[in-house]
C-alpha cells in the first residue's frame, strides 16, 4: 500500500514541528530562569518554525504565544523576585 504524496511529511516539516516544541519549552523555561536569553531562544525558534511552515500552523502559533508571554511573565518574575535577567 503506498502513501498518497499529500499525506507524506517533508524533512522540513518535521523539522518545524521539533522547533515549535522546543520554543515551547524554552518559553516555559523562561519563567524559571533567565528570561532573555530563553524567551528570545524561543522566540526565535517559533519564528523560524512559523516561516518553514508546514502542516502544524496551529503548533506554531501556539510557539509564538508561548515565547511571548515566557518573555513578559519572565521578566516581569525576574524583576519582582531580584532575578538576573540574563
Amino acid at each position: 500500500m503506498s502513501v498518497s504524496e499529500l499525506d507524506r511529511r517533508s524533512p522540513a516539516e518535521t523539522l518545524a514541528g521539533y522547533m515549535s516544541a522546543a520554543a515551547i519549552f524554552l518559553a516555559a523555561m523562561a519563567l524559571v530562569s533567565r528570561p532573555v536569553v530563553l524567551a528570545l531562544a524561543a522566540l526565535v525558534l517559533s519564528l523560524t518554525a512559523t516561516a518553514i511552515g508546514g502542516r502544524w500552523g496551529r503548533l506554531h502559533a501556539i510557539a509564538v504565544g508561548a515565547a511571548t508571554v515566557g518573555f513578559i511573565l519572565g521578566m516581569t518574575i525576574a524583576v519582582v523576585t531580584n532575578r538576573p535577567l540574563f
